[in-house]
């Protein structure tokens, strides 16, 4: 259905209601969407020249296309240098700022955290080498242990300290324009961000996101002014997000309509509703192809 489009697929959807059938076609649904997880994940990894193994769904897949953009991160990052690290001091000042609602025990515990592995490593106005992939990879790992939490305050910190490591990344790439390899991997990243979101807002599905979900994401992490890249339709991964969604997304409600009785009564007692349906098809077909009827 979701190939031929149509009629065809709205009969499809509506035959999910009808027991044994249903289940088949849901199945094979829910593979077109752990399907479309996996080329979501590759289009954003692709200039790393990585891709998501087809055994991995859901989290683990995610996490494996964060791990490879971490891993690229850690190669490159000790060739490079923060020489000024006024606008990463300005940028991490920015985000404890917004996160001021943190009760006050955390918020000072988010303070030294930050301390501890990134601002406590930049000596003489600059951090590099081993100390500049120390600091990337601590805030990392520091910030996927929060965020794995159950209290909401310890996911904020965790989402905190995320930002941070994105500042780093972002003053690097600022101040290393000529790196190559660095492009590469921020590219990666940018078109993660918004595959992150999707997947957070699908933690009841193990990971496992929609198109619409990650259309969302792409909103959400589309930091231009007024969202003018999502208004534009040139946001990371937007095109194909919105290709996906025209494809996969349902055009029946997933219960409680009347499409789907009618279908689920024909399957399941095909004279009572060739008789019922053929009548309502033809008395429909003849109300809507004359000008009267449409009126009524």
């Amino acid at each position: 259905g979701q190939t031929v489009g149509g009629m065809t697929r709205r009969a499809e959807e509506r035959l999910t209601s009808v027991p044994v059938v249903g289940d088949i076609i849901r199945s094979a649904e829910d593979r077109v969407i752990s399907s479309f997880n996996r080329a979501t994940m590759n289009k954003a990894i692709a200039p790393i020249g990585k891709n998501v193994p087809k055994n991995l769904e859901g989290q683990e897949a995610f996490a494996f296309a964060k791990n490879q953009i971490d891993e690229a991160y850690e190669d490159v990052i000790p060739k490079l240098k923060i020489s000024d690290v006024e606008p990463l001091e300005d940028a991490v000042l920015g985000i404890v700022v917004k996160n001021e609602d943190l009760p006050k025990e955390m918020a000072n515990t988010l303070l030294k955290k930050i301390d501890k592995n990134l601002i406590g490593r930049i000596k003489d106005g600059e951090i590099a080498g081993q100390s500049l992939k120390d600091a990337e990879s601590a805030l990392g790992e520091e910030a996927i242990n929060l965020s794995r939490s159950s209290d909401a305050f310890q996911r904020q910190m965790g989402q905190a300290l995320f930002d941070v490591q994105t500042a780093l990344r972002k003053t690097l790439a600022d101040q290393n324009p000529d790196a190559k390899e660095l492009q590469k991997v921020n590219k990666a990243f940018a078109q993660l961000v918004p595959v992150q979101e999707a997947a957070l807002a699908a933690t009841v599905r193990e990971g496992r996101f929609t198109p619409a979900q990650l259309l969302r994401g792409i909103k959400k992490a589309d930091k231009s002014r007024r969202k003018t890249k999502v208004a534009k339709g040139e946001a990371p991964l937007q095109e194909f997000g919105q290709q996906a969604q025209d494809v996969i997304a349902r055009t029946v409600p997933d219960s409680g309509t009347p499409e789907r009785a009618m279908m689920a009564l024909l399957a399941r007692d095909p004279i009572t509703g060739v008789l019922v349906g053929l009548p309502a098809a033809a008395t429909t077909g003849a109300i809507y192809s004359n000008p009267l009827g449409r009126a009524v």
